[in-house]
């Protein structure tokens, strides 16, 4: 069970950071503007 869920948890991860990343480039646009 772990061995399958591996890669699935890494693309979540994977996933997440990069929503995080835009949300933050947003702020940050937001912030400027």
């Amino acid at each position: 069970m772990g061995a399958a869920c591996l890669p699935g948890a890494a693309q979540v991860v994977a996933w997440l950071n990069r929503r995080d990343l835009a949300h933050r480039l947003v702020a940050r646009r937001a912030q400027a503007a």
